[in-house]
Parts: structure tokens; sequence; C-alpha cells
């Protein structure tokens, strides 16, 4: 397990593939849906330079959305069956990670099958219908039945102010609200951290 920050992001991208724009040049994105609050989620296509014909599907975003549409994950090199164990060790990797006060991403794949996805083949990643059921889409390809690869935590500390703003919040007998994007273990840690939470303090958490 290795545990980066945001600013380290790039290079430990950079140590994997090398140069980042060669290697995006090189596997062209066709279409992508971009992430936002409502779908947790960023999805891109992309014709890759390999001997695979078939397009790659690659998705990430909050692991919680990630995982309900993955069957496989990839070990050792090997795909095999996502399984009552393996997502057992992801919940208790995932909970260690939260509990840090880490934010969480989750990553998977796809290689979408060349009979029904064509070279040419016109994807739409506009077609999102949220008034129907606003946490399903309905695009004309899949996104279930995707490949777990991982998981990777970004460290964003508050700034260093934050704990003593805390204090003579609570001194002044101000009401402290905590209002976050984040999963509620990512939000409970980093609330502990600055104070917002203690022992004596009744929490409620809203999601």
């Amino acid at each position: 397990m290795q545990i980066i920050t945001d600013r380290r992001f790039g290079y430990f991208v950079m140590r994997k593939i090398g140069n980042v724009s060669n290697y995006r040049s090189k596997n062209p994105k066709i279409c992508e849906v971009q992430f936002s609050s409502t779908n947790r989620y960023q999805l891109s296509i992309h014709s890759t330079n390999d001997q695979d014909e078939r397009y790659l599907l690659v998705m990430k975003g909050a692991p919680e959305k990630i995982l309900k549409n993955c069957s496989t994950i990839y070990v050792d090199g090997c795909e095999i069956e996502f399984n009552k164990y393996w997502k057992k060790r992801y919940e208790e990797a995932f909970t260690e990670l939260s509990n840090h006060g880490e934010r969480v991403l989750a990553f998977a794949d796809y290689r979408l099958p060349l009979n029904k996805y064509p070279r040419g083949y016109e994807f739409d990643c506009d077609t999102i219908n949220f008034h129907v059921n606003p946490y399903f889409e309905y695009f004309n390809f899949p996104t279930n039945g995707l490949r777990f690869l991982g998981l990777i935590s970004l460290i964003d500390p508050p700034r260093v102010n934050v704990g003593e703003a805390v204090k003579k919040c609570r001194s002044a007998g101000i009401r402290l609200l905590m209002i976050t994007g984040d999963h509620p273990l990512t939000a409970a840690a980093i609330a502990r951290y600055t104070g917002i939470i203690t022992d004596h303090s009744t929490t409620e958490l809203l999601f």
C-alpha cells in the first residue's frame, strides 16, 4: 500500500508510465463523462496503442460507486472473480485509509467487446437521463461488469490554523458544522483531527 499526496500524484503516475502527455497521445480519448457531485465518477473510452483492437473503458471515482459496477478484480497479473474474500479485503483497506482522513479513489477498466463496439463506433457520453433515476446513467455502452484495479488515497491536510480557529469558536459558544463531499469515514477523521469532533461533543452525521 502506498499513500501519496495530491501534489505527488503527478510524479507517481510519471514513475509508472513515463511522460504523461506522450502516453495520452498514444492512447487517444474517444469520449468522456466528466466527474460531478451527482455521478461521483469520471469515465473515458480510449483507443489503445497495443495489439488489442478493443476499445478500453476506464473509470475512477468514489469507491462505493465504482465497486458496484465491478465483477472481477486484477490480482498479480490475473483477472479473477471479485468474490466475498476480495470484497472483504477491499473493505478493510478502504476503512483503514478513510479512518486516517485520506480521500480514497477506486479504479476500474473494461475492454468493450469488438463485435458490439467495432472500430469507428459512435459512443455517446452525453445522453444521461437523470429524470428517470438520478443514480443511474443510460449510455450506448455498458458501465458494469468492470475489472477492479485498486485504490489510491490522497492526503489533503487541513490548514495549520484550522484547529486554533475551531477552539476559538467553541470558546465563543459557536456551534460548528462541517459540510463536505467526502465519505463519512474520511469526514469524521478530518473533523477529529481539527477538533470539530471531540470525545465530549455530540456528533450527527447526515449523508
